[in-house]
C-alpha cells in the first residue's frame, strides 16, 4: 500500500513539473515569436518539447536500469587501424546484456593487465561513435617517445592496446563517465572543434546529431598538421554529406607539397577564433572543442574575449 501511495505521489510530482516546465516553455515561445503562429503550429511545437522532455527522462532512466558498477568483461570483437596511428577498437559485452545509451563525448575507462607492471594500469578513452549500438568503439592513437626526448618511453597504455590487445582478448571496462558531453534533447547551433586525436569525442557528437535530425546550424573543424595525421578522412565527408546543415572544415596547419586543398583539406591553417571570424555568420554558438592542451588553453581565452559567454564554452 504504501509503494503505491509512493508511485501515486511521484506520478503527480512528474505531471506538475511538466506543467510547469510546459509555462516556462509558452512564455518564452509568446516572447521570443513575434508573429502570431496558427493553434496547429503551437501544438506541434508543443508536442515536440514535451517529447524532449520524455525522452531525456527516459534516457536518465535507461542509463541507471543497464548500467553498472566497478568494472564488467568486454570482448574486442575488431580491430581497425585507421591511419595516422590510430586504432580503432569494438567491443562487445562478453555477458551479452544490453548496452546502457550513452552521452555522446563521454569516455570509458579501462584496467589493464600490462606485462612487466607490478599493478593493474588505469586508462580513459573517449567512446568515438554513437550510442544506442551493440557495442561501444574506441579509438586510440599509439603515443611515441616526445621528440626532444626519443629515451622515453612511448605511452603505457595506448602502446599496449596497440601492440597486445587483439580481436578475441576479453579487457575490464567501467560504465561511460564524463561531463563534457552534448546534450542531444536540446538542438542549438554549435561549432564542434576536434584537434588531432581530440576527434574521437566530437565525432560521437556529430554522429548523433545526424541520427537525430537535428535541424539547427552545426559546424564541424577539425585541425591536424597534414593527410599523415588525417583519420575517417572519407567517413567525415560522408557524415558532412548527409545534412545541408553540416559544415565540415578541415584544417591542416602544415600540408604536405603532395596534399591538394580543397581535395585533402579545406582550409591551411591552424583552427582559432581568428579562423571562426572569417567564416562563422556570428559567434553565437555553443562550443564543444577536444583536442592538445595549447590548442585547448588558446580557444578558450581567445572565445572569452570574442564576448562567448563561459557556458557557451564546453
Amino acid at each position: 500500500m504504501l509503494g503505491e501511495l509512493i508511485q501515486l505521489v511521484a506520478v503527480v510530482v512528474l505531471l506538475a513539473s511538466l506543467a510547469y516546465v510546459l509555462l516556462l516553455i509558452v512564455g518564452n515561445y509568446r516572447i521570443q515569436n513575434a508573429t502570431v503562429l496558427s493553434a496547429e503550429e503551437e501544438n506541434k511545437y508543443f508536442r515536440t518539447r514535451i517529447g524532449e522532455i520524455m525522452d531525456r527522462r527516459q534516457i536518465i532512466l535507461a542509463q541507471d536500469e543497464m548500467s553498472w558498477q566497478g568494472f564488467r568483461k568486454f570482448q574486442v570483437k575488431r580491430k581497425q587501424m585507421e591511419g595516422g596511428g590510430i586504432c580503432s577498437f569494438y567491443l562487445h559485452p562478453h555477458d551479452e546484456r544490453p548496452l546502457p545509451y550513452f552521452e555522446p563525448g563521454q569516455y570509458l575507462t579501462f584496467k589493464l593487465d600490462i606485462p612487466g607492471q607490478r599493478k593493474q594500469t588505469i586508462r580513459c578513452y573517449s567512446l568515438s561513435d554513437q550510442p544506442l549500438s551493440d557495442y561501444f568503439r574506441v579509438s586510440i592513437k599509439k603515443i611515441p617517445p616526445p621528440r626532444d626526448n626519443p629515451d622515453v618511453p612511448p605511452g603505457l597504455g595506448s602502446s599496449f592496446f596497440h601492440d597486445q590487445v587483439n580481436e578475441g582478448d576479453i579487457i575490464d571496462v567501467k560504465a561511460p563517465s564524463g561531463h563534457f558531453f552534448l546534450d542531444i534533447t536540446k538542438p542549438h547551433p554549435v561549432v564542434l572543434i576536434g584537434g588531432g586525436i581530440g576527434l574521437t569525442p566530437v565525432l560521437s557528437m556529430l554522429k548523433e546529431i545526424i541520427t537525430k535530425e537535428w535541424r539547427s546550424e552545426v559546424w564541424f573543424f577539425y585541425g591536424i598538421s597534414n593527410s599523415a595525421e588525417h583519420i575517417m578522412k572519407d567517413q567525415l565527408k560522408e557524415l558532412a554529406n548527409l545534412a545541408d546543415n553540416i559544415k565540415l572544415r578541415v584544417c591542416y596547419s602544415r600540408p604536405k607539397d603532395e596534399d591538394v586543398e580543397g581535395e585533402d583539406y579545406d582550409i591551411k591553417g591552424r583552427v582559432g577564433v581568428d579562423l571562426f571570424k572569417e567564416v562563422l555568420p556570428s559567434s553565437n554558438y555553443h562550443y564543444y572543442f577536444c583536442g592538445p592542451p595549447p590548442m585547448m588553453n588558446s580557444l578558450f581565452e581567445d572565445l572569452r574575449e570574442w564576448d562567448v559567454p563561459e557556458d557557451h564554452l564546453h
